[in-house]
């Protein structure tokens, strides 16, 4: 976890060898959210792949002309108004995590027992949580997802694919694939875990900054490294620009508290 093995009167230090973690995969809640969250997501990929790739298809047998103006045509055509609902869909699991994590990030700064009262603490901002990051998220799935089928179409044309050619394109593409479903998955489930555990760490009252910890699985040099040499930054630092993990895709690192000094805590 996160926070684990920091107590309030831990010593200033950032020491992380013994800390070592892979978010996306270590917390109960994630782990028990991950296959649901994937399912919701593929089966909604999956749908909307069907119906998108339909709806291109039909289009592009009545534009059959090759140009840009063309191509944006057919993708104005196609409908993403019902990808409002996936918010809705993945908003009680943003929740569950947003809200264990934090409950347990306080729990582990504070030394105390896991109760109630530190979940309902959270309860507010989990579901501002979920709800501002499900808009976002559905917002950037759609750009996207515009932009791998504004590719494809123009691979069609390219290629001179019938209208059935380019449909299977689409069904086919990773676009619409579980293993987009899986990435995505991964992704807003870590920054629940993380955005959570940063909660927590405010309302404790005894965390001053934050710093990153590379995952156990992290092989090789990247934008985390960086935000890692950064060393103890503000709780509400975004890491010189770099943001709070997930860092990139499959980013497993997470993030430790700086904890106040005992005679600063008393």
């Amino acid at each position: 976890m996160s926070a684990s093995g920091v107590s309030r009167r831990s010593p200033r230090s950032k020491t992380r060898s013994s800390l070592a973690v892979n978010a996306a995969n270590d917390t109960g809640a994630i782990r028990k959210a991950k296959p649901q969250v994937r399912a919701v997501l593929a089966r909604f990929l999956r749908s909307a792949g069907t119906n998108l790739a339909h709806d291109a298809a039909t289009a592009y047998r009545r534009l059959r002309k090759d140009d840009a103006d063309t191509v944006a045509a057919i993708v104005d055509q196609l409908g993403f108004q019902d990808w409002d609902s996936l918010s809705d869909s993945l908003k009680q699991h943003l929740i569950a995590v947003y809200q264990e994590s934090g409950a347990e990030a306080v729990a582990a700064v504070l030394d105390r027992p896991l109760v109630a009262e530190l979940f309902g603490a959270l309860n507010q901002p989990a579901a501002d949580y979920a709800t501002a990051r499900g808009a976002e998220l559905v917002t950037q799935i759609t750009d996207a997802t515009r932009d791998g089928l504004r590719g494809l179409i123009e691979d069609a044309f390219t290629d001179g694919m019938s209208p059935a050619d380019l449909a299977a394109s689409i069904r086919g593409s990773y676009l619409f694939s579980p293993e987009r479903a899986d990435l995505i998955a991964q992704t807003e489930l870590g920054m629940a875990h993380v955005s959570g555990t940063l909660e927590g760490w405010k309302q404790s009252g005894v965390v001053e900054g934050k710093s990153l910890i590379l995952s156990n699985d992290h092989d090789q040099d990247d934008e985390c490294n960086d935000a890692a040499d950064l060393g103890v930054v503000p709780l509400d630092s975004d890491f010189d620009g770099l943001g709070d993990p997930p860092i990139h895709p499959r980013c497993e690192c997470d993030v430790i508290p700086q904890v106040v000094a005992a005679d600063e805590a008393d």
